[in-house]
């Protein structure tokens, strides 16, 4: 039985006690309430399940953001190795004044490239500028302020149920 079916059943088992209630038919709550009980067993087993899953799946998460962790350093790592032998190359390749080299399976050489380098934005005509502009909510001033009485057009306070396993 799945939780969606526990939590029917459970609801109808509680609209039978109830009918059964207004009747007082005593044999008909006395069976109800049996039934209750063993669907709140259900339940709770079913919640320790889902809840064994949720550490487990928690766990996981935790492993990957290692993982991600452990690659993206090795990733740095190897694009700095490379860099510096790069650089060692053309530095090299510079010192000796060659321009190109032709190495049987690799070629070497180097291309001239332009690139602009802006030393003083202010000193730029607004022709050569590009504003962004960007809005965003200051959640943590609104709550404040709405907690301390202001009326703040545009927001509230949403109180929500979140669950919380320990």
């Amino acid at each position: 039985m799945n939780l969606y079916e526990i939590t029917q059943d459970f609801n109808e088992l509680l609209d039978l006690l109830s009918q059964a209630q207004e009747t007082n038919d005593q044999e008909q709550i006395s069976l109800i309430e049996s039934a209750l009980e063993i669907s709140q067993d259900n339940f709770k087993d079913k919640a320790t399940n889902y809840v064994k899953f949720i550490r487990s799946e928690e766990v996981s998460l935790i492993a990957i953001d290692e993982e991600i962790k452990r690659l993206t350093a090795l990733k740095k790592s190897k694009v700095s190795k490379i860099d510096n032998l790069e650089a060692r190359l053309s530095n090299s390749m510079q010192s000796i004044g060659l321009d190109k080299y032709d190495l049987g399976l690799f070629k070497l050489s180097f291309r001239k490239s332009t690139s602009v380098e802006v030393l003083d934005i202010e000193l730029l005509s607004d022709d050569f500028k590009r504003i962004k502009t960007t809005v965003d909510a200051d959640k943590i001033a609104i709550k404040k302020a709405i907690e301390s009485g202001v009326t703040v057009e545009g927001a509230s306070l949403k109180t929500s149920q979140s669950l919380q396993i320990k």
